[in-house]
Formats: structure tokens, C-alpha cells, sequence
């Protein structure tokens, strides 16, 4: 049986026909395999290569990494494939790595991928009790890995994660303009208010979350959903994972499917492992930023 996979990519800073070459190159081979049948490519830049233009849904540069991660997936929820494939213009999968994660039979899987500056933790995190992050620091490679939290560089999520979230969580506008979306149980279901927020609250941030006056977005709002939000600590990445996690899909690791991370150069697992060998007095709970 042969699934469909939109690939999606939100970011434009380092884009290159470097990056693109290996990228495209498994594109092709999957597709050519005729198991997997590749849709749309979801992309933000101005740097593609003329030879794939019939893949690219949006080649403008839009504002924000979350507010691109939110129109891709938008674009993904009303089309006819299967799964989403976000990937990150300076994170370059193994070869093989689309199939690897598909054999998951996960609804929500990544591959990993490291930081690209010491000390090269994994984007993998474990989230504590206050709601702070610590990086996924103890690991056996090649070995599946439940988390609360990942980067998005490398990540496959089927489409009734998506459904799921649109079904279980209603939109709200804040006073600047902004939506957000609030799960139906903390919805006043007979004042429409909701049940931690209300006009007379002052905004307040707790436990990284900003609590705020909220109002029903409007019916003509032409937004995309919220999946994603940047906000007081929280990349949208960590934000997808909290909402999507609440109604019980918890991303996983696959720590096979080891991603290289470029900024000058490429960055690995290698220069992780090293790091820590370097540095035994570090232990797990090193917050990591993308």
C-alpha cells in the first residue's frame, strides 16, 4: 500500500543548493521506489534550485519560523496525504531516514539531531515538573526514546494528530491580535469564558505559559490554526508538543536516525559524544536551545 507524504519546510536562513542536493536526491529515490508517493513540498525560500519548482507550494519568505510551521500545516490538513514530514533547512536526514520513521507505525516520530554548538545535546528533551526542559542527555543509540519534547528538523507526523488537536481545542484571540488555541476542558462550556482567564485577569506568565484576557476568534479570521507558537521560553516546537501531548501523543525518538545539523560545518552525534567524554562532570539536565 503506498502512502502519501507532504515534506515541509519552514525555515529560510541557511538554505542552500548544498542543503537541497541530498534532500531532493532521497525525494527522488522514495518516490522512484513507488512505496511511498511524495505531495507537496511545503517551502519558505527564495534559494530553490529551478529543477524542483513543481514541488513547491509557497516560495515567499514569511515572518516567523512558527507562523510557517502554521501555514504548512494547514496546507497539509486540507490536502489528500497522509503524513507530514517537517524538515529543517540545516538539518539533512541519513539516506533512508522517511522510511525508517514510517516503519515506526508512530503517529509522531523524529530522528535526532544535535546542537550545533557545544555542547551538543540532542534536541530531545524530557519537560520537569516547573515546566522547564532538559535535554534528552542519556541515551542508547539506536534504541527508541519516549520524550515529552523535540525539534522539529526531522520530524514525521500523520495528519489525525493534526485533526485531533483541531477537534479538541478551540481558538482564542488575545489583546494583541494573537490566537492561541485552549483545550475545550478549560472552556466554560456555558459562558463561553474560560475557566483560568477571564476579562478582569491580569496577564501573568506561570510555569512558561502566558495566561491573558481572551476572546473567541473571529469566524472570518482567515489565520491558520495555532499549532505553533513562539513565546516566553517556549519554542513552537515545544509548544506543538504540549498541545498535541495533553490529548496523548507524546513524540518519540528514534535514535537510529541520526540527522546532520550544518552551520559551517556539519554536526552529528560524534561531536556530542565527544563533548561529553571531554566533560564528565556534566550530567543530564542541561537545558538545550535550538
Amino acid at each position: 500500500m503506498t502512502v502519501k507524504v507532504d515534506i515541509g519546510i519552514a525555515c529560510s536562513k541557511f538554505q542552500s543548493n548544498n542543503w537541497w542536493q541530498p534532500v531532493l536526491t532521497q525525494l527522488v529515490s522514495v518516490a522512484q521506489e513507488g512505496k511511498i508517493e511524495i505531495g507537496r513540498v511545503h517551502a519558505v525560500s527564495s534559494a530553490l534550485p529551478d529543477y524542483n519548482k513543481n514541488y513547491i507550494l509557497d516560495d515567499r519568505r514569511l515572518s516567523r519560523t512558527d507562523h510557517n510551521r502554521n501555514k504548512i500545516a494547514g496546507g497539509f490538513v486540507h490536502g489528500d496525504s497522509d503524513w507530514l514530514w517537517f524538515l529543517d533547512d540545516d538539518t539533512v536526514p541519513p539516506q533512508g531516514a522517511l522510511e525508517h520513521l514510517l516503519a515506526m507505525r508512530r503517529p509522531f516520530v523524529a530522528g535526532l539531531y544535535h546542537l550545533a554548538r557545544p555542547p551538543h545535546n540532542p534536541l530531545a528533551y524530557i519537560r520537569d515538573k516547573n515546566g522547564m526542559y532538559a535535554s534528552l542527555w542519556e541515551y542508547e543509540h539506536g534504541t527508541i526514546a519516549e520524550v515529552d519534547s523535540v525539534g522539529m528538523g526531522c520530524t514525521l507526523i500523520q495528519k489525525r494528530v493534526f485533526l485531533d488537536i483541531m477537534d479538541q481545542y478551540m481558538e482564542f484571540q488575545r489583546p494583541d491580535g494573537s490566537i492561541v488555541p485552549v483545550h475545550k476542558d478549560d472552556v466554560d462550556k456555558d459562558s463561553k469564558d474560560l475557566a483560568f482567564s477571564t476579562n478582569g485577569m491580569e496577564t501573568k506568565v506561570e510555569a512558561m505559559v502566558l495566561h491573558t484576557p481572551l476572546k473567541h476568534k473571529a469566524d472570518d479570521d482567515p489565520r491558520a490554526f495555532p499549532f505553533f507558537a513562539m513565546e516566553y521560553g517556549r519554542t513552537e516546537d515545544h509548544f506543538f508538543c504540549e498541545i498535541a501531548g495533553r490529548i496523548g501523543y507524546k513524540p518519540v525518538v528514534d535514535t537510529a536516525v541520526v540527522c546532520q545539523h550544518w552551520r559551517e560545518f556539519p554536526h552529528d552525534r560524534k561531536q556530542f559524544v565527544d563533548y561529553k567524554d571531554k566533560h564528565p562532570e556534566l550530567q543530564s539536565g542541561i537545558e538545550g536551545l535550538n
